[in-house]
């Protein structure tokens, strides 16, 4: 699961810790603004990409499975200090989907690969952004 997440050992000087799974609008609770500016420290979480797929060769005889696919990139993880001024946007970045198979109809060939998977998403805290894995 990706996920936005504050430390789970928290400073002296910090009194909350907040994890986020879904995309939305953060507001601190103590209040922020441009007079009134707050310090957070963000650990922001990317979505890993999915696995590529694998081929299958249909000829003459039986299907025969060709090699599985590649193993898609693991999701980032950053952290970092946020100045928090005002509400922030957070994007919690999705895993990519894997690769579709790939079904070969011709007999004797066995150099196709199967496709490839989806990026993950990116995650964010406002302008604090972390990308996604690629796709295997």
């Amino acid at each position: 699961m990706s996920a936005i997440q504050f430390p789970q050992r928290i400073p002296s000087f910090y009194t909350r810790r907040d994890t986020i799974t879904t995309s939305q609008t953060w507001n601190h609770p103590d209040g922020a603004s441009a007079g009134n500016p707050k310090s957070v420290y963000v650990i922001a979480v990317s979505g890993g990409g999915g696995g590529g797929a694998g081929g299958t060769i249909v000829g003459t005889g039986s299907p025969s499975n060709a090699a599985g696919g590649g193993g898609g990139g693991g999701g980032l993880v950053m952290g970092g200090y946020v100045l928090v001024t005002s509400a922030v946007t957070v994007t919690v970045g999705a895993g990519g989907t894997g690769g579709a198979s790939v079904v070969v109809t011709t007999s004797g060939s066995s150099d196709v690969p199967g496709s490839v998977g989806n990026s993950g998403g990116s995650s964010s805290f406002g302008d604090f952004l972390v990308f996604g894995g690629r796709g295997g």
